[in-house]
């Protein structure tokens, strides 16, 4: 233990002297080394009062050689108090007060005993010798307290500097050790300094880097943006937030998360901007296959529900296909009347038309679901989309032996987000509720799918009168993977609530009253014209 005491206080004493101002720090102390300190302290000031002598006895020897070789001289007493003046004023530079009090008072005796007439005496009986003499003194104590002054302010100024200078090395040792990109700007938005990282980031200069508005620093599609909302952050002052892409010393850009927060001084105004740059490229990039896995899923999941659907979807287009057939041969028979009947045959051939068309948009709304396209989000009539999930859903419907209602609101206003997407949601819930209750004996099957609206948004509910779900599983059922169904994987509504989670919604499921579930969800709406 002594011996690593004593490396530590070798190693601190060498950081001390590298500084160059151990002379005003004590060795590091620990516990039971009082003693060494006392003994610190005492000879610091032993050699402080050697120095001043040294200075004092510099101060007498130089005014003993300037009173003998002026003396020899018959120098008047004016140039002998200016050269006395002279040499204290050199003094006072290296020496302190009281030792320059001192040397002046040994000044003015010389003057008295050795110049001023009658010489080897301390009476003047000269007036302009004692103006000369007080003149002398006076002088000689308000340069020194000046000169003092000054070199006292000197050192406290190089003082100042010096812990300046450390902090600043203390603060750029700190922001480079900083894992992130920092930048530190003036109160208009320029750029005053970057730690490290940004350097080794971009490989360019201070110079090159507070032109980042104009050269390629940011991306370009990103660029626009970034200068509105930085602008607008300047101009109110208000910490901002936002991502951006920004290119690497190789040309690769890449995504941040760009904080800024102002500096404010006493009075309240800015004096500097602090700004944190994270690289949030792998999150970006995970977060953009996470979305893609869950279109995956989603995807998945249409498939399944249309496989389900199978039976009801072949009814609803075999019956305006069986229509359209009838129609046409009904038109056949009034042609084949004599006169033939025109009128009819128009009739019946309009009817036909209007079943290939239903057939016809039957079938896109089964390829919308089944074929794997990316989002497209749009405006849209939501209870019309409500109606079109009835409709593939009908055969379910029936074969539960389930009595649906609709109560959609009138005048809803129209919703922006993915029609596909949002009916799946539907239409997956509506599933869920049929079977639910088709499991149940007992008690009356009844579905109620209602819209209403407010300041916020709209709101879907689907009402079922099945066995209900326990209170505490209401928000399990929205975890991947868990299920009440022998057969189900557990994937439906954590698909669900994930798409309404996309467009800003929420959904949610409440217990029914007096029996069954009710599930729920939000969505933003869009005022017409907005």
């Amino acid at each position: 233990m002594a011996e690593a005491a004593t490396k530590s206080s070798g190693a601190n004493g060498a950081h001390d002297v590298a500084r160059g101002d151990h002379q005003d720090v004590p060795p590091q102390s620990s516990s039971g080394q009082t003693g060494h300190f006392i003994k610190w302290k005492r000879a610091k000031r032993h050699t402080a009062l050697l120095h001043e002598a040294a200075y004092l006895l510099l101060g007498l020897v130089s005014l003993a050689t300037v009173t003998g070789l002026y003396f020899w001289l018959d120098v008047p007493l004016v140039a002998a108090a200016f050269t006395y003046l002279v040499v204290l004023v050199l003094l006072s530079l290296v020496s302190n007060l009281p030792s320059l009090i001192v040397l002046s008072f040994i000044g003015v005796c010389c003057l008295n005993y050795f110049f001023a007439p009658p010489i080897y005496t301390f009476r003047v009986d000269y007036s302009q010798d004692l103006i000369t003499i007080s003149a002398f003194m006076i002088a000689s104590f308000v340069v020194n307290f000046l000169v003092t002054r000054v070199r006292v302010e000197q050192r406290d100024h190089m003082r100042a500097q010096e812990a300046l200078r450390e902090s600043e090395r203390s603060s750029r040792s700190a922001i480079d050790g900083i894992a992130a990109l920092i930048a530190i700007m003036a109160a208009n938005g320029e750029l005053e300094t970057v730690n490290r990282r940004v350097f080794e980031y971009f490989g360019r200069s201070l110079e090159w880097l507070k032109n980042w508005g104009t050269n390629d620093a940011v991306h370009p599609e990103d660029l626009p943006r970034i200068l509105e909302l930085f602008k607008r952050a300047m101009a109110s002052g208000i910490p901002f937030n936002f991502e951006l892409r920004l290119r690497r010393f190789d040309g690769e850009y890449r995504w941040f998360d760009n904080r800024g927060v102002p500096i404010r001084n006493d009075s309240g105004r800015i004096v500097r901007w602090y700004v944190l740059l994270t690289d949030i490229e792998d999150r970006t990039r995970a977060l953009a296959q996470l979305e893609q896995t869950q279109s995956d899923f989603a995807h998945m999941n249409r498939v399944s529900m249309m496989g389900e659907l199978t039976a009801s979807l072949s009814h609803e287009i075999t019956q305006p296909i069986s229509s359209a057939r009838n129609n046409a041969r009904a038109a056949q028979n009034f042609l084949d009347m004599q006169p033939p009947n025109l009128g009819e045959v128009r009739e019946a051939l309009s009817c036909v038309v209007s079943d290939t068309d239903r057939a016809g948009d039957i079938v896109d709304r089964i390829r919308d679901h089944i074929k794997k396209a990316p989002p497209r989000k749009e405006h849209f009539d939501l209870n019309e989309a409500i109606d079109e999930v009835i409709v593939l859903g009908r055969s379910a419907v029936i074969k539960n032996g389930v009595s649906v209602q609709t109560r959609l609101s009138q005048g809803l206003f129209p919703v922006h987000g993915d029609r596909v997407q949002l009916q799946q949601v539907v239409l997956n819930l509506v599933l869920n509720a049929v079977e639910a209750m088709g499991s149940t004996e007992a008690g009356t099957r009844e579905l109620l799918i209602s819209t209403d609206q407010d300041h916020r948004g709209v709101l879907v509910a689907v009402r079922d009168s099945g066995p209900g779900i326990d209170p505490s599983h209401l928000e399990r059922v929205f975890d991947t993977f868990y299920t009440t169904k022998s057969s189900g994987m557990g994937m439906g509504l954590s698909i669900c609530r994930s798409i309404i989670d996309a467009h800003g919604g929420r959904l949610w499921a409440e217990a029914n009253e007096p029996r069954g579930t009710i599930f729920q969800f939000t969505l933003p709406a869009v005022q017409v014209g907005a």
